[in-house]
Formats: C-alpha cells, structure tokens, sequence
C-alpha cells in the first residue's frame, strides 16, 4: 500500500515538472550564433545589421578595438537603455564583446525584448583572431 502511494506522489510530481518544462520551453529567448568569418562575409556583402558591442567604453576604445559602426551600450547598462535600440526592431542585432560570454548575456536580454539577435562567437578576441588567420583557416567554420 504504501508503495503504491509513493509511486502515485512520483509519477503526479513527474507530470508536473514536465507540464512545467513544456510550458517554460516555448518562452525562453531565442538567438543565433555567428562566427567572425561569417559575420565578415555578410557585411562584405553589404548586409544591414546593427553591430551592437556590449564591452565598456575603456575596452570599445581600447586595444582590441571594435568594429566599425559599431553602437556602444555596455552589458551591465542594457537593461536600462534597451529602449534605445527600439528603431532596430526590424534588423538583425549582432552583438559582440571581448569573448562571448557578456554578448549571450545581451542575446538573451534582448532575445526577451523581441529583437532579433545573433551572438559573435568567441567576440573580438575570435574576430581579431580570424582576420590575422590565413584565408585557407577562415573557411573552416
């Protein structure tokens, strides 16, 4: 008997956190990845994309540099200033930083903003890397 009642408890919280998971799935933020030489075919190609670096303004300016055209709005400011970005619903936002990992932060913020977002793989460190890389190294994504 009491068996039976452990195994009705277990399968009735198994259906709950699986209506639960279902129901969070179709709401998490969605966005893209690019690497740097992809990102560099397309606007070779002239495509118009919004290049969004979420470094600080010490790192937009410094060695690493950034990319050109590029609007700053550092990661830890974004949540406040998401509204500045509002006449690029239509486009898609690349964002970028030092490594990648605050540009998926930003691709998730605005993911959850309804912009249509594409995180910068590996961010300027990769892109610098792959513009130094011979061309034959760049293919290779």
């Amino acid at each position: 008997m009491r068996a039976g009642i452990i195994a009705i408890i277990l399968m009735g919280i198994g259906a709950f956190v699986a209506c639960q998971t279902r129901a969070t799935i179709g709401k998490e933020p969605v966005y893209e990845n690019i690497t740097p030489a992809r990102l560099k075919e397309r606007l070779e190609r002239g495509e118009d994309l919004v290049l969004l670096d979420v470094r600080s303004p010490r790192e937009f300016t410094g060695p690493l540099g950034h990319l050109e055209g590029a609007i700053l709005i550092p990661v830890r400011e974004l949540e406040e200033r998401v509204g500045e970005l509002n006449d690029y619903k239509d486009k898609e936002i690349i964002a970028y930083c030092r490594s990648g990992n605050r540009s998926r932060t930003a691709a998730t913020l605005l993911s959850r903003h309804s912009f249509r977002v594409t995180n910068l793989l590996g961010g300027m460190k990769a892109w610098n890397a792959s513009m130094n890389a011979p061309a034959e190294d760049q293919k290779m994504d």
